[in-house]
């Protein structure tokens, strides 16, 4: 799971925005601590808010398999 959300991989960068957006932490920090654009940053929170859940499906199969 670590290894997903740690690649260098623009997929696995979007997942770690996503759970970032969902413990609120804000865009600079995200930016700072990601290279991602707030431009991306803010596609994914739209996403998010607006999207047919695929950020949040992907994040909760994820927390499962570390849990296992």
């Amino acid at each position: 799971v670590e290894e997903v959300l740690n690649s260098d991989d623009p997929i696995a960068q979007r997942l770690k925005v996503a759970k970032m957006l969902r413990s609120k932490t804000s865009y600079a920090v995200i930016n700072a601590e990601t290279g991602v654009s707030t431009a991306t940053i803010s596609r994914v929170g739209r996403c998010l808010d607006y999207g047919c859940g695929g950020y949040d499906l992907v994040l909760e199969r994820l927390e499962k398999e570390r849990e296992a």
